[in-house]
Parts: structure tokens; C-alpha cells; sequence
């Protein structure tokens, strides 16, 4: 948790100082923030808590009001996020496992280069997906997402690889030019085929490729 701009962390419901761990606290910000970038801004707010007899077992994490804008940057797609988010995270510790979810509000991506820099900027006024992680499988699910451009849902898998932007990706989407889509995104998802006797019906999308370079495919 975060109180007076220091975070702490919890187990059952107590501080817990980890003395092998604290280069990386706020008594060593000046030293070291300019090397390690935090994934969540401050600005936002998070409890994390230990589980387990002992040895942890498990870390249950929460964060709160995260601007997506302030993370560290992301090859997402060739374009960049912005937005506000609310996660949850579970992990059991062993082999790598855990689950969890994400809300996005007021959401922004904007295309500069690849093959959606014709897409321009994609605007959800809502967004959401759970993820389950087994090894080096991250499954999404229920993905859903609502705007004034396109409307979507979906599921998929990302095999995680390093860097992050790397890692292989497989979404299978259902998607809807929303009433106020512009016309770009129009043009572009008339040139999927339409379901069988509904002209304006969702697109089915077949998203492959990496994270950073995806590949968009007609199923």
C-alpha cells in the first residue's frame, strides 16, 4: 500500500520488510529511479500482500488509477496507449502460475507506423480482458472492448518472451464498427468478409504475429 508517497508491503494484513530487498525502495530513489523506471506510476495506488505458512506461497497485487500514459512505453502494435486502468493480479510462486484482470477507462491508442498506421487513433470509452498464467502461456479472456470507433470481443493467448514486445500473439476477435466509426475505420473493416446475410454485422479477425508486430488475417 502507499501512504505519504512510500509503498508497503503487506502480509496478512501487517508490514512486511524485506531486508534483502531494498535497493530498489524509496530511501534509494535518487540513486537509482533514473535506472529503474517503475511499471507503475506513482501516482497511482496499489496494495500488494504475501501469502502463505512460512515461505510465501503467493503475491496478490492491486493498483488503482494507473496511467497507462505514464508507464514505461510499450511496442504495442507500433502505437501507444493512454488511458486509465484498475488491475488485479494473483501469482503463485513455483512454476510461474496466477490470474487476474484489467479495466481500462477513457482509453487511447494511437497508431504511428506498421501496418495500422491507416487506423490513426482508436478511442475506448471502456475496455477490459481477464489473463490466466501457466509457464510461459498467458491466455486472454473475455476480452471486451467499447468506443466510439469499433466495438469488440475476444479471446487469445500470448506466448511470453523477452523483451515483452517479442512475445508470439494469437486473438481471435468479433469486431463492430461503432455509429460514430469514422470512415477509415469503416473502409477498413469492409474489406473483411461480412457473416452470411448481415452486411453490417461484427468482423471476425484473426490477430497473429508479436506483440509488437502484429499480423491481421481473416479467419
Amino acid at each position: 500500500m502507499q501512504k505519504d508517497g512510500r509503498w508497503a508491503l503487506l502480509v496478512e494484513g501487517r508490514p512486511y520488510l524485506i531486508l534483502g530487498g531494498q535497493i530498489h525502495n524509496s530511501s534509494s530513489w535518487p540513486s537509482s529511479s533514473a535506472r529503474q523506471p517503475s511499471m507503475i506510476p506513482p501516482a497511482s495506488t496499489g496494495v500488494a500482500t504475501v501469502t502463505g505458512d512460512g515461505a510465501p506461497t503467493a503475491l496478490s497485487f492491486t493498483w488503482q488509477d494507473v496511467d497507462l500514459g505514464g508507464c514505461p512505453p510499450l511496442a504495442l502494435a507500433a502505437g501507444a496507449l493512454a488511458g486509465r486502468a484498475t488491475m488485479t493480479a494473483r501469482v503463485r510462486l513455483g512454476p510461474p502460475a496466477g490470474e487476474g484482470t484489467v479495466e481500462v477507462h477513457a482509453g487511447e491508442w494511437r497508431s504511428s507506423a506498421g501496418p495500422l498506421v491507416a487506423v490513426g487513433t482508436l478511442h475506448a470509452e471502456r475496455a477490459s480482458f481477464g489473463w490466466r498464467l501457466v509457464g510461459d502461456r498467458l491466455a486472454l479472456t473475455s476480452l471486451e472492448l467499447h468506443g466510439p470507433d469499433v466495438s469488440a470481443e475476444g479471446e487469445g493467448t500470448v506466448r511470453l518472451a523477452a523483451p515483452l514486445e517479442a512475445s508470439g500473439l494469437e486473438l481471435r476477435l468479433a469486431v463492430a464498427a461503432a455509429p460514430e466509426a469514422p470512415d477509415r475505420v469503416r473502409a477498413l473493416l469492409g474489406l473483411l468478409p461480412a457473416p452470411a446475410g448481415d452486411a453490417a454485422g461484427p468482423r471476425r479477425l484473426f490477430v497473429a504475429g508479436t506483440v509488437a508486430s502484429p499480423r491481421l488475417l481473416a479467419p
